[in-house]
C-alpha cells in the first residue's frame, strides 16, 4: 500500500492541472505536505504525465499518450473516435490513478499526439464519482485520504 500512498501527491498534481474543482475537493482533506508536493509537481513536471488508454482499437497493453496542460500550444487537429473502457494515468511510468467504466465513445488524438484537457472534460463525471467514493471511504473508515486513495488503486489494479 505504501507505494501507492507516495503517488498521491502526483495524483493531486494531475487534478490541479486538469480538474481544479476536483483538486479542491481532495485538497481540503489532504495533508499540507501532500499539497506542497502536488504544487511543486504541477509547476515543474507537467511533461511527466501520461495515460494508457484501453479501447476497442488498442493492443492488449493499451495505447500510451502524453498529457499536456491547458498552457501548452500542442493541440491535436485530427481525432479518432473509439470505444474506450479504461484509463491508467501515470506519472513517470508509475500508475497514479485507474479509471474503469462501461465503454463510451471518446475522441482520441490520432497518431501519438498528446491528450489535452478537452479529452478529460468528457470524463469529468467519472473522475468526480470515483473521487467522491474515495472521500466517502475516508469518512466511513476515519483514515487519511491518501490511505483511501491507495486502497482504491489496489482494488482497481486487481
Amino acid at each position: 500500500m505504501t507505494s501507492y500512498i507516495v503517488q498521491y501527491p502526483k495524483f493531486l498534481a494531475f487534478l490541479q492541472l486538469v480538474f481544479p474543482p476536483l483538486y479542491n475537493q481532495l485538497a481540503q482533506h489532504s495533508h499540507k505536505s501532500d499539497i506542497v508536493k502536488a504544487n511543486l509537481t504541477s509547476a515543474h513536471n507537467i511533461a511527466s504525465f501520461s495515460a494508457i488508454i484501453f479501447s476497442d482499437d488498442a493492443p492488449p497493453q493499451g495505447d500510451e499518450f502524453k498529457i499536456i496542460s491547458e498552457n501548452s500550444n500542442l493541440v491535436p487537429y485530427a481525432w479518432d473516435w473509439r470505444w474506450v473502457f479504461a484509463i491508467n494515468l501515470r506519472y513517470e511510468e508509475n500508475i497514479i490513478f485507474i479509471l474503469k467504466f462501461k465503454q463510451k465513445v471518446i475522441a482520441l488524438p490520432s497518431g501519438k499526439n498528446p491528450l489535452s484537457p478537452s479529452f478529460f472534460q468528457n470524463l469529468q463525471s467519472e473522475f468526480g464519482i470515483q473521487i467522491q467514493n474515495i472521500i466517502n471511504d475516508m469518512n466511513d473508515k476515519s483514515i487519511p485520504i491518501s490511505s483511501c486513495y491507495s486502497e482504491y488503486l489496489i482494488k482497481k489494479a486487481s
